[in-house]
């Protein structure tokens, strides 16, 4: 990545604490919307009525899809990201089969 880290770098272990603003001026690269267009474009092949999005980085996956009409929830670990539902992987708070589709793009 082309843009500095430093002042994110001790934060990079604690995903829950990395401010909003680390989305939009560290993360975004053309690598970054290369892949959010095969996310997209993968979401569209497979038609869901539900989505479930893990890790909203900078919600640009998850309101491009809620614009598109999708009925999209999002789940993520840091609270400043401001998801529906604040939660961790291991133990989300959803039923089985709740969603017709889970994205869970560069989480772990």
């Amino acid at each position: 990545m082309s843009n500095d880290l430093s002042e994110h770098e001790n934060l990079l272990f604690r995903p829950e604490e990395l401010p909003e603003e680390f989305y939009f001026k560290n993360y975004a690269d053309l690598t970054r919307f290369i892949s959010y267009f095969y996310q997209i474009d993968s979401v569209f092949k497979l038609k869901p009525r539900t989505i479930l999005e893990v890790g909203v980085g900078n919600n640009l996956v998850s309101n491009y899809l809620k614009q598109s009409g999708f009925k999209v929830t999002t789940v993520d670990i840091n609270k400043n990201l401001k998801p529906d539902v604040v939660g961790n992987l291991a133990n989300l708070p959803f039923l089985d089969n709740t969603f017709d589709v889970v994205l869970a793009f560069e989480i772990l």
